[in-house]
């Protein structure tokens, strides 16, 4: 331990190194809710191995050891551009699994900076001259003169991480009310890495000052997400989960502010609402949705619910063939009441529609044919049972014990075909009713 000095800025580095530690496992925890969760990990880890090695270079006495743990930090730097690049990717634009193609390119490509770092003594084009000082007490400042394959490899890290930051200020600008809060989150702390480390890699800010300043700003970013994880739930509520629900339910799903205009949908909604072809985010939802009848059914249902849900149904006509739509629209409000938006839950109902007419029709031929069987077989009956009862009353006393028994059989049958045929009669009337 004689070869190391903790002070305290190497002991805020560590701290700061744990603290993205536990951001991982946190999320590691959850990799089985949300697909897409494990870039956020890989960053984490990323973060927290450069740091926890930082805090090792700072502490470090000799340069020698110092030089050794700024090595061992590529480990996790190289990867830090690239976990930063896939977490944003899927966060803020696509919503869908990224191809795995796509994700071997982009984290092999931090491996050719790794191998640039620790083969350095050889060729010297990673540093040039390295030289250490002392700012603070025995506090050792790295002071590098940077080589070709360094330039190389910020200049690929730093877009990495511009180009995610670029894709959290889209999703900012295209959020809505649900993600907005999460989106400001995740592009503040986009940025106060990216200007501090800046700073310290174009020497605007040098030595143990510049170290402070990338580690505060890191401590920020662990406090926002934090706050995020606690307050906006920023792990639970992503656009990624949304793909997974969301994306895939056959019914569409639209998401409209407080004036109605579109801020989300899914791509059910897209093809229940004739938006295939076009980017409908932003527009009115009456000018949104291309069937003038289902967009007027509605706009008028938005402006119906301001407390509780409105829904109805749309019949719309298509050269295919009639097509039948049910409409529900939910409200939704902050912590004061405040109308935030509308939610808009679209379902195809055509298949059940029509099922229903198809048993109505049956039921009304059903109900024909029993009314025409009833009214058929009760003059014949009527017939019957009179003649029955004349054979009964004249001729009853000569016929023997047997014809009695089968006249009384006769009887007996001509009654129940008429309570059958009256019983035919009710069910008809019942169903004409029901009708």
């Amino acid at each position: 331990m004689n070869s190391y000095a903790f002070t305290p800025p190497a002991l805020l580095l560590a701290a700061l190194s744990g603290l993205m530690g536990g951001l991982a496992l946190y999320a590691f925890r959850r990799r089985h809710e949300q697909p897409g969760i494990l870039h956020f990990v890989g960053l984490m880890v990323a973060l927290a191995w450069w740091i926890g090695g930082l805090a090792l270079e700072l502490s470090a006495l000799s340069p020698q050891t110092a030089l050794f743990w700024a090595k061992v930090e590529y480990l996790g730097i190289s990867f830090i551009g690239p976990f930063w690049f896939l977490f944003a990717f899927q966060y803020a634009e696509h919503h869908r699994p990224l191809p795995r193609w796509l994700v071997l390119v982009v984290l092999g490509s931090g491996f050719p900076s790794l191998l640039g770092v620790w083969t350095n003594d050889w060729h010297h084009l990673w540093w040039a001259e390295v030289r250490f000082n002392r700012d603070v007490g025995p506090l050792l400042a790295m002071n590098a003169r940077y080589g070709p394959l360094f330039w190389a490899h910020a200049v690929l890290a730093y877009g990495y991480v511009l180009a995610g930051d670029l894709l959290y200020l889209a999703a900012f600008l295209r959020a809505g009310p649900l993600y907005r809060y999460q989106a400001g989150l995740m592009l503040v702390a986009a940025f106060l890495p990216f200007l501090s480390n800046v700073a310290y890699v174009f020497r605007w800010v040098t030595g143990i000052p510049a170290l402070l300043l990338t580690a505060f700003s890191y401590l920020l970013v662990g406090g926002i997400m934090i706050y995020g994880l606690l307050r906006y739930r920023l792990l639970e509520v992503l656009p990624i989960a949304r793909w997974a629900v969301v994306d895939h339910l056959p019914d569409g799903i639209l998401v409209v502010d407080p004036a109605s205009r579109v801020v989300d949908l899914n791509p059910a909604a897209r093809r229940l609402g004739g938006m295939v072809r076009r980017e409908p985010l932003g527009e009115p939802l009456e000018q949104a949705i291309q069937p003038p009848s289902l967009a007027q059914a509605l706009a008028e249902a938005c402006r119906k619910a301001t407390a509780r849900p409105v829904e109805g149904e749309v019949r719309l006509e298509h050269s295919t063939g009639p097509q039948v739509l049910h409409y529900t629209v939910h409200p939704f409000h902050d912590r004061r009441g405040r109308l935030l938006g509308r939610i808009l839950i679209l379902r195809d109902i055509t298949a059940r529609v029509q099922a229903e007419d198809a048993l109505r029709q049956r039921s009304e031929e059903l109900d024909a044919f029993a009314r025409t069987i009833a009214h058929d077989l009760k003059a014949p009956l009527a017939t019957v049972r009179g003649y029955v009862g004349v054979l009964s009353e004249d001729y009853g006393s000569r016929l023997d014990e047997e014809g009695r028994y089968l006249l009384a059989r006769v009887e007996e049958g001509a009654n129940r075909m008429a309570r059958m045929i009256e019983d035919l009669l009710l069910l008809a009337r019942a169903s004409r009713v029901e009708g």
